[in-house]
């Protein structure tokens, strides 16, 4: 692992690191050096683990909240309630993203909400991987695929009971404009269920981070336009606006400046 990193990493830290156990002591070992690795979800079963250092995470979490602002017209004015709707995960870039977008968006009044189940971890991630990989290929072991259905059974029941406290969490906060954050398959079955209970009095001026596609989530067509459009009322979404912008040619709004490298790249396409 210390050899994969020289190879991606223009800052690598002290190596190498004897005596680790595992890849989470790895990490947190590379943490202390300065370098902060991260991993994708491996929906695909090709998880991607990037390095960065301590100006890269400083700029990514600058760069969100210029992004999502220019891209939505909404600006940071701190006067959101935070619904963190999906697992978390046990990496420093997320959790930093996700203070720096609380701190710009979220009122001091309003306590930011996470779905109550445990976070996951790089190394945890990876051992799912490998697991459904092996399971794939016919060589994982009766006891591995007992125990992977084990595992996964429990974790679906945590989560689905965590959902229901979600439900309960958005009721009660839907008169407050919300910045819901999650991927498609966290957002989906919580507006299904808000819209076969019939519950409405969203407030107007919500908002989603997301990203991801659906991640194996199979959705009948028909519930496509679901969140932009469904039971937590009106949705801006960066993604879609940032693609508007760009097939029109707009200019970057005065909400927000784009920071950093970024501000390259919208020159370029702008000028």
């Amino acid at each position: 692992m210390d050899r994969w990193l020289q190879t991606v990493s223009t800052h690598a830290g002290s190596t190498p690191r004897p005596g680790v156990d595992g890849l989470d002591a790895w990490i947190a070992g590379l943490e202390t050096d300065g370098c902060f690795v991260s991993c994708s979800s491996g929906t695909t079963g090709k998880p991607a683990m990037l390095p960065s250092s301590v100006a890269d995470l400083d700029f990514v979490t600058r760069a969100n909240v210029a992004m999502f602002s220019w891209t939505t017209g909404i600006r940071p004015t701190r006067d959101r309630k935070f619904f963190g709707l999906g697992p978390r995960m046990n990496i420093t870039r997320n959790e930093r993203i996700r203070q720096v977008m609380i701190d710009a968006y979220c009122s001091p009044a309003l306590e930011p909400y996470q779905l109550p189940i445990p976070s996951i971890s790089i190394g945890a991630t990876m051992e799912m991987i490998l697991l459904r990989r092996r399971i794939t290929e016919g060589t994982a072991s009766p006891a591995e695929v007992v125990d992977f259905e084990r595992l996964s059974g429990e974790r679906q029941a945590n989560i689905d009971a965590a959902r229901q406290d979600a439900l309960a969490a958005l009721v009660e906060a839907r008169e407050h404009k919300l910045l819901l954050a999650s991927f498609f398959p966290g957002l989906h079955p919580l507006a299904d269920a808000l819209r076969e209970q019939g519950v409405g009095g969203f407030h107007p001026d919500n908002a989603v981070l997301t990203g991801g596609g659906l991640k194996a989530l199979s959705v009948p067509p028909s519930t496509t336009p679901m969140l932009p459009h469904g039971p937590f009322g009106a949705i801006s979404r960066p993604s879609s606006t940032a693609a508007r912008a760009t097939s029109s040619r707009q200019k970057p709004s005065s909400v927000a400046s784009p920071v950093g490298r970024f501000v390259v790249l919208v020159r370029a396409r702008w000028a």
